[in-house]
């Protein structure tokens, strides 16, 4: 390839870290002709800028031009190596953006102040072993080994300026002890965030419990149960959460495996008192968790509380005439239901306050749809079990030998139960011998019976559910009619959410450690990995709708990577950031953090932009 040789003299090299290509433009002939200079700018005595043309050029190409220009910044540069496009050799990457933001989070949470940040002589203290492990049950959770490795592919190095090879397992589970020790203070850092930045959000709260499973046989918390979305399991844990009104997390617990969701109201509530000094509060928690003695303790404590009944409790309400819901389906509920002094909440729902008993209010709702579909529902177990009785019959006729009543008579109860049956049906064993080969066979029939009273009062229950409070009409200056306590039982959805967050994003399970400990300490990080979330979440969410989830945001962020960058003809390497889209500017935006990627900052950490 050549190249013309422009002429260069020595008064050019005395300016060249001050000059520009210049250029001029000239009509002749109605065309418009450039010509190019190289040109220095100065101020004169006065301080008026000017330019000095140091070397007057002429015409150039297009190509000629942007050759002069490139030629000129190379002159300039006193520290950079320039090199051809193919002779550079993308040598790694690493995570940047998304653990960036993460701990921009941390930080203005003021979540720093609650671990040991002393650096002992391996370089790592608690609190950056807290931080990679929240980080990564952000980003992309594993097991703690995982984490160890993962942390290396990321800038975190840089960020939280540790050597990442004293990272490893040995320190990560030696520092989940103490972790698990700073969980007092962090609840108590999170309740004082809450309180200073939105305290009305502690008005109401909600609580409630999920089941979790642990993979192993030692784990002193862990008990064989069923769990609500894996079955049964030798090792079941019992997790519960406080959110707010916006999410945000700020009490837990790990609790035993046969823990059941009645017995932890009390503790909660006294832990509510004792550690955050809470009285004025309005708990909302699932039916589960409803009993007499836990409804007297909530108002013995001056707590208020807003619930529902368990399906088998309504029957005992005094006041409700069943059979006004006889006849209504969902063509004529609006008439019937307008007609009985119902009012429609939504298009499923029609409520009617009953009277008081005392302070506890009660709101009996109908949603005419769900009495279709339990009706069904009840039609076709029944159905099903005639089929399963017919069949057992037909086989104890053929039987072969000798069946034993105790158990036949248990399988005939178990099945019963699991179709939600037992209550409407009873059954007895008819005695059925007949002739075998060499003996006579000892069998039975199974008579079963329904009992069609009990069966037509269930059918009047179908679609109906009480709401329980004793939140009066009005508090303070809050009006709680109805439709609010409806509403605000129905937004219990907001925890439920939450620990599918917990469990599907940040995912808790399965548990691989097994300490009493290091348990509670994996469910704490996981808490904090979900305050991150649910912190990001709403800050993006309110500034742009598009951003539904932390799952796109994370996505977005994680496409903002540090790559390094070398030649083989030079020993030295270059980080860049890659170029920021649009999305990644929103979500900075939205989140105070812009500064992440301005070139001033990046310079800072040894990183350059891509412009």
């Amino acid at each position: 390839m050549c190249y013309n040789v422009l002429p260069i003299n020595r008064f050019l090299i005395t300016f060249i870290y001050t000059m520009f290509l210049h250029t001029q433009s000239r009509k002749h002939n109605d065309k418009i002709y450039k010509y190019y200079s190289i040109a220095r700018s100065y101020r004169d005595e006065t301080g008026i800028s000017r330019i000095q043309i140091v070397q007057r050029i002429g015409k150039l190409s297009d190509t000629e031009a942007r050759q002069l220009k490139y030629a000129l910044k190379v002159a300039q540069a006193k520290e950079k190596e320039f090199i051809a496009l193919d002779d550079i050799i993308f040598e790694d990457y690493k995570a940047y953006l998304d653990v960036s933001v993460l701990n921009r989070i941390w930080e203005s949470s003021g979540l720093s102040s609650v671990f040991p940040s002393q650096k002992p002589r391996n370089h790592v203290s608690t609190l950056e072993i807290a931080k990679i492990l929240a980080f990564n049950r952000c980003i992309d959770p594993g097991s703690k080994s995982y984490a160890a490795s993962w942390v290396k592919r990321t800038e975190l190095d840089r960020i939280l300026n540790i050597d990442t090879k004293y990272v490893n397992d040995d320190k990560i589970y030696r520092e989940l002890t103490n972790i698990e020790r700073c969980k007092p203070d962090l609840e108590k850092r999170l309740f004082n965030k809450i309180k200073e930045e939105s305290p009305e959000s502690l008005r109401i709260v909600f609580y409630d419990l999920t089941t979790t499973y642990f993979e192993g046989t030692h784990c002193e918390l862990a008990s064989p149960g069923r769990t609500k979305s894996h079955g049964m399991k030798n090792a079941r844990l019992v997790l519960s959460l406080i959110i707010t009104e916006k999410g945000v997390p700020f009490s837990w617990e790990v609790h035993p495996g046969d823990t059941m969701d009645v017995e932890t109201i009390e503790t909660k509530i006294t832990k509510l008192q004792e550690q955050f000094n809470i009285n004025d509060i309005t708990l909302v928690f699932d039916r589960g968790m409803v009993s007499q003695g836990n409804l007297n303790l909530l108002e013995e404590r001056g707590y208020k509380y807003i619930s529902a009944l368990d399906k088998d409790e309504i029957g005992g309400i005094k006041g409700i005439d069943f059979e006004m819901f006889k006849g209504i389906n969902e063509e004529n509920a609006p008439t019937r239901l307008s007609e009985i002094g119902f009012q429609k909440y939504c298009e499923d729902l029609y409520f009617k306050e009953l009277p008081a008993f005392g302070e506890r209010r009660l709101v009996l709702g109908y949603n005419p749809t769900l009495a279709r579909d339990e009706r069904q529902t009840r039609e076709e177990r029944i159905k099903k079990l005639y089929a399963y009785i017919e069949g057992r019959n037909r086989a104890l006729q053929k039987a072969k030998r000798s069946i034993n009543k105790n158990t036949l008579q248990y399988a005939v109860s178990r099945e019963l139960t699991k179709r939600h049956l037992k209550r409407l049906f009873s059954f007895e064993l008819i005695p059925l011998p007949h002739k075998g080969k060499t003996k006579l066979i000892e069998s039975f029939q199974i008579n079963l019976t329904p009992n069609t009273e009990k069966i037509e009062k269930a059918k009047l229950k179908d679609g109906l559910c009480v709401f329980i409070s004793n939140v009066p009409l009005k508090d303070g200056n809050i009006d709680f009619p109805p439709q609010k306590l409806i509403e605000l039982y129905r937004e219990k959805d907001k925890i439920e959410q939450a620990f599918k967050n917990i469990k599907s994003y940040i995912e808790v399970r399965p548990i691989y450690v097994f300490t009493e400990e290091h348990v509670r300490a994996h469910y704490t990080l996981c808490i904090l990995a979900y305050f991150m979330n649910i912190q990001i979440l709403n800050c993006v969410r309110e500034r742009f709708s598009e951003f539904r989830s932390c799952e796109r945001i994370y996505n977005e962020l994680s496409r903002g990577i540090v790559g390094a960058f070398g030649s083989e003809f030079s020993t030295r390497s270059v980080k860049k950031l890659s170029s920021s889209t649009e999305s990644q500017k929103k979500i900075l935006q939205a989140l105070g953090c812009q500064h992440l990627i301005a070139h001033s900052y990046l310079q800072s950490t040894g990183i350059s932009t891509c412009r």
